[in-house]
């Protein structure tokens, strides 16, 4: 479905943050297709321990190799590597981060990312990575990863040549908004949305796959997008 709301769960959790845990160097249970062992997976985990406080919600199930398994075979799935590890350990969290998008957007070149989905009780299952891929009626090409506090919604495709891309869909679906509507609604615009405009356009903007005239890439493996994230910068107030 093109919009998807859905209630972002905020609560306060007194527990101090911790940060990413080191994957240990381990056998790769029956299941798994990783090598957590290997450099860019290493550098990746180990770039976002260093910056990147989480957070384990207390209503977070901590993921199980059947909890995985019985996820995959629900919506016959075959999850990338690299994203199947990361569920398998850190599935669930919250955060305060932002990837860069990498091409032009009608919102710029970011977007927030402020929880991984993993498996959750009932009543918080708008965290739940089942209940939202099956929200977003993708799968098994598409399932559905992560989330901001704003409705916006991460992707990972699964299936075909790009498999292992990471894409954002834009809850508001501004690439449908006019010129006009970009300017009443904001008096002075972002210059990023002004180049976007400009290429629109002109007819300039590169070209998409059809259906995915919705969706942004930010990184063509779960790898590479676990690596460019970035803390949230802090408010003036928080500093």
């Amino acid at each position: 479905m093109d919009t998807i709301w859905f209630v972002a769960v905020i609560a306060l959790v007194t527990a101090p943050f911790v940060v990413w845990a080191v994957i240990k160097s381990r056998p790769n249970p029956p299941g798994a297709f990783v090598d957590t062992t290997s450099s860019e997976w290493q550098e990746a985990v180990a770039k976002a321990q260093k910056s990147i406080p989480i957070e384990y919600p207390p209503w977070r199930i901590a993921p199980t190799e059947a909890l995985i398994a019985e996820y995959e075979a629900a919506f016959s799935l075959a999850l990338p590597e690299d994203y199947r590890a990361f569920l398998f350990e850190h599935g669930g969290c919250t955060l305060s981060a932002r990837a860069p998008v990498q091409e032009p957007t009608p919102f710029g070149d970011f977007v927030m990312v402020n929880y991984f989905f993993g498996f959750m009780n009932d009543e918080y299952c708008s965290q739940d990575v089942r209940w939202n891929t099956s929200l977003i009626e993708g799968a098994p090409d598409i399932v559905a990863i992560a989330g901001d506090f704003m409705g916006g919604m991460i992707w990972l495709r699964c299936t075909g040549t790009s498999a292992g891309t990471v894409y954002f869909h834009d809850p508001e679906r501004r690439v449908a908004w006019s010129d006009e509507k970009f300017r009443s609604m904001f008096e002075n615009l972002d210059p990023l949305i002004e180049d976007y405009l400009t290429l629109r356009r002109s007819g300039a903007l590169p070209p998409k796959r059809p259906g995915h005239d919705n969706v942004y890439v930010l990184g063509h493996t779960f790898t590479e997008f676990l690596d460019a994230l970035s803390p949230e910068p802090l408010d003036e107030h928080d500093a």
